[in-house]
Parts: C-alpha cells; sequence; structure tokens
C-alpha cells in the first residue's frame, strides 16, 4: 500500500509538471511560431510549412560565468498573450527563467505581428541577487537558418555592415567553414531575411553568420553591455526584429522604416550641396598658410553664386592643421576668427560649415593638461591612448563624466554663435574606445548617444548636423546625414553606398562624400555625378570651382539640386561592386524609372545586359532614352545591352508606353521628377500633355516627348508665350526651354 501511494503521489507530481512543459504556439497570416519550456528553444515556420529557423535561444555572458536557455540550471514556463507598439500589434509569447543561486530572472517576449511577415524579441534581465552583477554581453537569439535553392560551396550571399559609417559594408559570399560578423543589422539572400536591431540606445549589436561544413547556418545576434547592474536593478536590450520578407530589397527598406518609426525620426528629405575647403587644396595647411585658405572660401563663396538656384549654398572650412590643439577648439590663429569668418559667408549669400573632431584631446591641449579625469581609461585605471593624428598623441573625452559633457556642450553652444548652419562631427567613434567608463552603469553605446544628444541640444534642430566615423544604428534620430564611406581622395565609396542604400531618406540622408573632378576625365566625374544622383545622397564639391572646366561643371549641374531620391541597386546580392541602379520616378501616369550602369573596377568596356520591362514590372515594351548622350534609344521587348567604358556610367531614362502622347525625360536633370518635371498630366478632352518643369536662369535645356502614331504636335506654350517643337527622330519631339531659376509652367496641344 506505502509503494502505491509513492506511486500515485509521484504520478501526480509529473502530471502537474506537464502543463508547464507544453509547448506555446502563436500563428498569423504570415508564420507559425512555437516555444518549448522544457527545452528553453523556439522555432518558426511560413505558413506553407517551409522552416525557416529552428533550436532558437538566447545566451547571458557575466563575469561569473554564461548561462543558455537550455540549461537545467533555470525553471522555465512560457505565457501568451496579445501586445500592440509602436510597429503594430499582434500574439506574443513571454519565456521566464529564473535561477535562484545567481539571482538571474529573465524575460524574454518573442512577438509576431498581424501586419507583416515579422518578429520582434524583447529580452529583460532582473538582477535579484544580494551582490552586484557585472553583465558581459547578452546573445538576444541564436538559431539554425536552412538556406534554400542553392548550394554551399557557390558561397551564401550576406549582407555586411561595418560598425562606423568609413568601415565596410559589402555582400560577403558565405563559404562552408567560414563566419562572418555583421553591425547593427545582417541580410541573407536565401532565405529571405533580415535581422536587424530596431535602435542601439542600450547597447551596440553584432551578428554572426556561420557555416560549418554539412551543417545547417547559424545566425546569432549578440549586444555588448560590460556594464554593472546593481541588486535589485534590471537591464533590457533594444528590441531584436527579424523579418522574412518574398523580397530583400522590400525587407530592407521595411527594416529601415521600422526604424525609422519605432525611433521617431523625421529626416530632411534634402539638403543644401557643400563645398569643402579641405578636397579643394586647403587641408592639412600650416598657420602661416591659414590666410590662404580664408580668402579661398570667399572666392569660392563667390564663384558658387551662380549655383545658389540649384541649392549649392554652404561652404565648409576643415582646418586639422598641427597647429591646432584638438579638444580645445578654439581657432585662435584663423587670421580674423571663426566667428568674423562666417559672417564674411554671410554676406555673400552663403551658409557657413565647419568640420572638428570631438571625442578628441591632444596632449598639447588645455583640455588635456587641465582635466584628465575628463578623458577616457580602461577598466585598469590607465588613460587611454591609442592613436596619433598626423604626429598628435589623442586621448578622448568620457561622455559618463558629467564636467566633460559640460565642456561639450559648451563648445558647440559656442559654435552655434559664431553662426555655423552646418558642422560635421569626425572620428565620432572615439567617444566609445573604453571597457569601462567613470559611470560603470553606462553601456558604449550609452556614452556615445549622451555625447552626441549633448551636442545635438546645444547645436538646437535648426543646424545641419553630418556624423563621420560614427556608429551607424547608434546615431539614428541624432543626426542629420551620415557618411557612409571613407574620404573621396579620388575615390567615392561606391561599395558602401550600394550596401547602405536603404537608409538614405529614413534615418538620415547618406554623405557618400566629396566629388572630386579636376584631375580626373569626364567619364569618371560622370559616374561620380551619376551615382550621388540616383543614391539619394547629399553632394559635396571637392574642387576649386574658379579651376574646375565648364564641362565638368556642367555634368555636376545635371544633378543639382539634390533632392534625395533614393534609387537601389538592383544586382546588389549578385555583382560585387553594385554596378546597376533603378531609380523610381514620376514622369505621368505610366511607371517610369532612371537606370544607371557602372563599370567601376574595369580596364576594358563592360557589357551589361538587362530587361527593362522586367524593371518596371510592366508586360509592355518600354521606351528607353539615353539621359547623357540625350537621345532616344528605341522601344525595348526583350534585353537591352549597354557598353559601360571602364570607371564611367550610363544612364537610361526608361517608361512604359501609353499610347497617347507622354514625357520620355528633360535634359536637365537626372533624377528626372521632383525638380526637372513635375505634375505632367494628358488630357483626353483637350488632347493636351503638360506640366511643370525647372532649370537655373540662362540654362538652355529640352523636354522630349514620345508621339505615337496617331497623333501629331500642334503647338507648344512655355510660361504663357508659343514655344518651338523640333523633331528628334521617328516619333520623338523635343521643347526646348531657358530655364529662369523658377518652375515654368509647359504643353504640348495635339491634333
Amino acid at each position: 500500500m506505502r509503494t502505491g501511494k509513492v506511486f500515485v503521489i509521484i504520478l501526480m507530481s509529473l502530471f502537474a509538471i506537464v502543463p508547464c512543459w507544453a509547448e506555446s504556439t502563436i500563428s498569423n497570416a504570415f508564420i507559425n511560431v512555437s516555444v518549448n519550456p522544457q527545452t528553453g528553444t523556439w522555432s518558426c515556420l511560413g505558413k506553407d510549412g517551409t522552416l525557416i529557423f529552428q533550436g532558437g535561444t538566447a545566451t547571458v555572458t557575466t563575469s561569473t560565468g554564461v548561462w543558455r536557455t537550455t540549461d537545467e540550471r533555470f525553471q522555465r514556463k512560457a505565457e501568451e498573450s496579445t501586445f500592440q507598439d509602436a510597429l503594430g500589434s499582434g500574439k506574443q509569447i513571454v519565456l521566464s527563467l529564473s535561477e535562484r543561486p545567481s539571482g538571474l530572472r529573465w524575460h524574454i517576449a518573442i512577438k509576431a505581428y498581424e501586419q507583416f511577415a515579422g518578429l520582434r524579441i524583447d529580452w529583460h534581465l532582473d538582477n535579484s541577487a544580494k551582490a552586484k552583477l557585472e553583465l558581459k554581453s547578452v546573445t538576444v537569439f541564436e538559431a539554425d537558418v536552412p538556406a534554400r535553392g542553392r548550394g554551399y560551396r557557390a558561397g551564401i550571399p550576406v549582407l555586411v555592415s561595418g560598425f562606423n559609417s568609413w568601415d565596410n559594408s559589402h555582400v560577403a559570399r558565405v563559404v562552408s567553414s567560414e563566419t562572418v560578423q555583421s553591425s547593427d543589422f545582417l541580410a541573407l539572400e536565401t532565405p529571405n531575411l533580415v535581422s536587424g536591431f530596431l535602435s542601439a540606445a542600450t547597447a551596440y549589436g553584432t551578428f554572426n553568420y556561420s557555416v560549418k561544413p554539412d551543417q545547417v547556418p547559424v545566425l546569432d545576434a549578440k549586444s555588448e553591455f560590460n556594464v554593472v547592474i546593481e541588486p535589485g536593478k534590471s537591464r533590457d536590450t533594444d528590441p531584436l526584429l527579424i523579418l522574412f520578407p518574398n523580397d530583400i530589397f522590400e525587407g530592407l527598406e521595411n527594416y529601415a522604416g521600422s526604424v525609422e518609426k519605432f525611433n521617431g525620426v523625421h529626416p530632411q528629405q534634402y539638403s543644401s550641396t557643400t563645398w569643402c575647403s579641405w578636397y579643394a587644396g586647403y587641408g592639412r595647411m600650416g598657420q602661416a598658410n591659414l590666410e590662404v585658405m580664408e580668402k579661398a572660401m570667399m572666392v569660392n563663396a563667390r564663384a558658387m553664386k551662380p549655383l545658389v538656384q540649384l541649392g549649392v549654398d554652404t561652404l565648409r572650412v576643415v582646418d586639422d592643421s598641427n597647429d591646432q590643439r584638438f579638444g580645445d577648439w578654439n581657432f585662435p590663429f584663423v587670421p580674423h576668427g571663426m566667428g568674423p569668418l562666417a559672417d564674411s559667408l554671410h554676406a555673400e549669400g552663403m551658409k557657413a560649415g565647419i568640420w572638428l573632431a570631438p571625442a578628441w584631446a591632444s596632449e598639447n591641449s588645455d583640455l588635456f593638461k587641465k582635466h584628465p579625469d575628463w578623458l577616457q581609461h580602461d577598466s585598469s585605471g590607465a588613460l587611454i591612448t591609442n592613436h596619433q593624428f598626423y604626429g598628435n598623441v589623442m586621448h578622448y573625452l568620457d561622455g559618463s563624466n558629467p564636467a566633460a559633457l559640460k565642456n561639450l556642450h559648451d563648445l558647440f553652444a559656442q559654435i552655434h554663435y559664431w553662426g555655423y548652419q552646418y558642422v560635421m562631427t569626425d572620428f565620432l567613434y572615439m567617444f566609445g574606445m573604453s571597457d569601462r567608463y567613470q559611470d560603470p552603469h553606462m553601456t558604449r553605446a550609452e556614452v556615445y548617444r549622451l555625447a552626441l544628444k549633448t551636442i545635438r541640444e546645444a547645436l538646437g534642430p535648426d543646424i545641419y548636423l553630418l556624423g563621420c566615423g560614427a556608429p551607424q544604428l547608434a546615431s539614428v534620430g541624432l543626426v542629420d546625414g551620415m557618411r557612409v564611406g571613407l574620404d573621396s581622395f579620388g575615390h567615392i565609396g561606391y561599395e558602401n553606398v550600394a550596401a547602405r542604400y536603404f537608409e538614405a531618406g529614413k534615418w538620415w540622408l547618406n554623405d557618400p562624400d566629396a566629388v572630386v573632378g579636376n584631375n580626373l576625365s569626364l567619364e569618371a566625374v560622370r559616374a561620380w555625378a551619376t551615382l550621388s544622383s540616383v543614391s539619394g545622397g547629399v553632394l559635396t564639391l571637392g574642387d576649386d570651382l574658379n579651376m574646375l572646366s565648364s564641362e565638368k561643371l556642367d555634368i555636376l549641374k545635371h544633378i543639382l539640386p539634390a533632392r534625395g531620391n533614393v534609387g537601389r541597386p538592383i544586382d546588389l546580392f549578385s555583382s560585387q561592386p553594385s554596378n546597376a541602379w533603378l531609380l523610381p520616378t514620376d514622369v505621368g501616369a505610366a511607371k517610369s524609372g532612371v537606370l544607371t550602369l557602372f563599370n567601376w573596377e574595369g580596364t576594358e568596356l563592360l557589357k551589361l545586359r538587362i530587361i527593362p520591362k522586367e524593371l518596371l514590372k510592366t508586360n509592355q515594351k518600354v521606351l528607353v532614352y539615353n539621359f547623357w548622350d540625350d537621345f532616344f534609344l528605341d522601344s525595348f521587348d526583350g534585353e537591352l545591352t549597354a557598353e559601360v567604358p571602364p570607371g564611367g556610367a550610363k544612364a537610361f531614362c526608361l517608361v512604359e508606353p501609353t499610347g497617347k502622347p507622354q514625357v520620355l525625360a528633360v535634359s536637365n536633370y537626372l533624377p528626372q521628377s521632383g525638380y526637372g518635371l513635375d505634375a505632367i498630366a494628358w488630357s483626353d478632352a483637350n488632347r493636351a500633355l503638360g506640366g511643370k518643369t525647372s532649370g537655373a536662369s540662362g540654362d538652355l535645356y529640352h523636354i522630349a516627348l514620345y508621339v505615337p502614331t496617331g497623333y501629331a504636335p500642334d503647338k507648344a506654350i512655355v510660361n504663357g508665350k508659343e514655344a518651338f517643337l523640333v523633331k528628334q527622330s521617328k516619333n520623338v519631339w523635343v521643347v526646348p526651354v531657358t530655364g529662369r531659376g523658377t518652375p515654368v509652367n509647359w504643353s504640348v496641344r495635339f491634333k
């Protein structure tokens, strides 16, 4: 009897435990997600039953050990509920874990959105022990992600991002036994998957993608902490978003849009075009020659005046001469002072810009000599110094120090007072050089964000702030523009521009750095200008404008003003570097776009084959106009073959035919819509086509029209006056226009 009773008690205990182990599942129109509290793992299937990932786990690393969700030491339970946040609503499973001796208590919320095929993972940790907890890192997500439709030997295309703005971002082809690392986000082409943190307000995030021999690829996402958590306190990671799009480009753009929405970002749509003294030959100047730079600023300000109506209105002074005491930033040796220099530029009708590296403190600065306690020290207490800049030994501000932050605020308030409306902050990542700060409760990302927030608040919302050498995601919401590549010096980081295209216009304005053309061929200048235009980047001029040839200046005028229209590098996952971009346009009722082709690294003509109807997603033939050569190419039903010279570019305006008269292109503006062409409309009642166009005062250009059989041009009207109509070729007519610096109304009637 006693034995039987014991058996019954044990059996009842087992049945009491089983419900805690029961697998929790949530589903929507896109995916099914399951969490197994018994094993501490989770998995995800597509609605068609296709495995997306399996064996999902999370890991916490502290100074005393490593804990995984699968550890037997944990007590686990899973609960289902609904949720709503800034991105949408849906169902979630919260996996709770606790381990009594260590005092660790986790909550991992796995959320499935009703609105789109995506998961969000939120992680929370409580320190319920009586001692401090040193949290090193959290692997928020690790799982097997099967590749599909491609052998591992060919290499799996993976989009990876560098940590700061000039680190290389590109598509790697990962083969067996390889691992790639990425900062902030990572994207896979097989399967289509985009995984990225929604912010870096709490910690810097990194991703690893590994392909091991004869095994399923593994993806993990980790948050770096290196902080102390006091007893009774808690920590959260930044939310992780995982998208499963049908189209990888839409996935990247939806990720960027989600970050924009989550952080409440409202980026500018376009900005001033800037002239930079550094590239124009006035960088690294000694004290005796600074007057030369000051005079050059004024000379180029006057040379820029004819371009003001095209948005060229800012001059940026860059001085990091050996006479500069980095950290003090008072520019005492600039001949007439930084304030008077800004006043002089304003008197010429220009905005004033300035460059500085606010995290620096060189050993010849007063800041270093008087306030070494303001600087970063490592965890052993030693002063960090691991960077030399042209002979200057550098140290770095500790953004967790209130006195250092006040000094930073006062510096940028002074720049505001001087009258600078454009501020470029360089080497920003150096705010985070230490593994431990004066405030041990702050992560590197938090220290960086606090320093950058201090700069933003001192400048105010109306001054254009450009970040450079900056952690990308950690800067979202605090800068207006972001350098997305290395210094030009005759080379644009075209790989980075392509790999970060989806950030443009959502997080900030992408800045590919200066177009420097004086010592380059017309083909090369045309290629750089074309990329700057179709990628939605801002434009920086890097030449002394009095020395730039009229032919090269004319090329630049074809991409001005910079309106922030963003295209796609359509071969991003198939070609390195990317040689093909498509920029959507609005030139009437039909589908349209600008296709640009490049030959970045070739030494011979590059033949590229494109099917225009596939790009516009139409079943019709596509009208193709050669923009730079300015003529109607043909109507294409199949393949378009273009030969691109080494270092050069081709641009084609693609338009879906409507069977009625329509606009093919405007000759003076590569992005076409938003400035060169606007408000295009056809009237059946009046048999008339019309719209608006813009061009610089005095410039001659024309609008190219496609006139199908059955229609004949009758009369053209430009700004209320009859204008000439010129037949260019069969079915193609042009309307000549003289620019006025303001929009011009035009129309053409047809018989």
